[in-house]
């Protein structure tokens, strides 16, 4: 984990609220992902209990962990830029259901929904820098803390974040409370 250059707080009641719907969402997300996970192996002999897994891209399940000397399933494929994973085979009728099946294990959108319900920019693209930057979330009990790992987007997050109780917060006192391990959900 990188230390964050620029750091927000905001213990609005209401954001709290949130963070704690988020986290239920999450549990829940998690469980389904582990029932199909157990469901899914336990029908194709895949992997024990502890080396299962699921990939992700953003918010998407996007395949499974298959060990790469287990035979690949009927409506699935190993893509050959990651033989870690298996995916859907969308040109079978088992890969579309299957496909359909992951797109049901999407994980919330945690930055997406702190910047449309609560003014906390979901992504900043500083000019000049040719890069594209998305915050860390942390969900605590007391506040929900927003880390970007960079200065430069300051211009562009400063007037969102403004009027909906977030505060600018020194990175001396974000590093006091969690330590240099910064571990973010997002």
């Amino acid at each position: 984990m990188s230390i964050p250059h620029l750091v927000y707080r905001n213990t609005r009641p209401e954001l709290l609220a949130w963070r704690e719907d988020v986290q239920a969402r999450l549990r829940a997300c998690g469980d389904a992902r582990d029932a199909f996970l157990d469901r899914f192996c336990t029908e194709h002999g895949g992997p024990p209990q502890g080396e299962r897994g699921t990939f992700s891209r953003g918010t998407e399940c996007t395949g499974v962990a298959w060990p790469q000397d287990t035979p690949v399933p009927k409506g699935w494929r190993r893509p050959a830029d990651d033989p870690r994973l298996i995916r859907p085979h969308l040109s079978t009728r088992i890969g579309k259901a299957a496909q359909l099946e992951l797109d049901q294990l999407r994980w919330p959108d945690v930055q997406e929904e702190l910047s449309r319900l609560h003014g906390m920019r979901s992504w900043a693209a500083p000019p000049m820098t040719g890069r594209y930057y998305t915050p860390g979330v942390r969900l605590e009990e007391d506040a929900v803390w927003a880390t970007w790992g960079t200065q430069d987007v300051a211009a562009d997050v400063e007037p969102d974040a403004t009027g909906h109780g977030w505060e600018r917060v020194s990175l001396v006192e974000y590093l006091q409370r969690f330590g240099e391990g910064d571990s973010t959900t997002s």
